[in-house]
């Protein structure tokens, strides 16, 4: 009457219930946790030229120039 498949049917369903007992506790703890955030790469200096010079080329317009070379400054 004791088949191996009646006792691993138990065993799965004790461990389903046990399961079903522990998310309620980890949802809640999940909840108090802060919220993790990628950290951002801050722009360098670099960046501001390479972007200025690249307005300036579409443009061609005076106050782009302007902006241009007092990055170089």
């Amino acid at each position: 009457m004791y088949d191996d498949r009646v006792i691993s049917i138990i065993y799965d369903f004790t461990k389903l219930l046990k399961a079903q007992k522990a998310i309620p506790e980890v949802v809640a703890k999940m909840e108090q946790k802060p919220v993790i955030s990628q950290k951002q790469n801050s722009s360098k200096a670099s960046d501001a030229y390479t972007r200025d010079f690249n307005k300036f080329n579409k443009t061609r317009n005076g106050n782009d120039a302007i902006a241009l070379i007092s990055r170089l400054l």
